[in-house]
């Protein structure tokens, strides 16, 4: 049976970051399509936009939370009130270069955020998240 094809989405204002977390992505051997966005109103409205394709929905999301126009608490915010309208599940992963604990604090009220992870990540780190990921991705029930 082949392997499906997993969906990952990076929102980080930062395109340094983003092409580092992609290369460290990449160095696993699943199939992957990476979604790469800059801040968190246009992942929004590409979530609305595919709510109902699961092929196109994120499976895990790695999410800054300092960004302009939308930054990652208004994402999770807005993601917040339409979540149970989209087809799949995912999971959200911040990576952030915050070092205030009330940041960890606060993300873990979400019930959406699987991980709290400083920036700079280390490719251990996504390995062991993409290795994980192979069970996320399940549509909603």
């Amino acid at each position: 049976m082949p392997m499906k094809t997993r969906v990952i989405a990076i929102i980080d204002d930062d395109r340094i970051c983003r092409l580092v977390v992609k290369k460290q992505i990449e160095s696993n051997p699943s199939s992957t399509h990476i979604l790469e966005f800059d801040n968190g109103r246009s992942t929004l409205d590409y979530l609305l936009e595919n709510r109902n394709n699961p092929e196109a929905l994120p499976d895990l999301i790695f999410l800054d939370l300092m960004m302009p126009i939308m930054d990652g608490w208004g994402f999770l915010n807005g993601l917040g009130e339409f979540v149970g309208d989209l087809i799949k599940v995912t999971k959200i992963f911040i990576l952030t270069s915050s070092i205030d604990p009330e940041d960890k604090l606060r993300a873990e009220r979400f019930d959406l955020v699987n991980r709290f992870i400083n920036k700079p990540v280390n490719l251990r780190t996504i390995q062991r998240i993409m290795n994980q990921a192979e069970s996320f991705g399940h549509q909603a029930a």
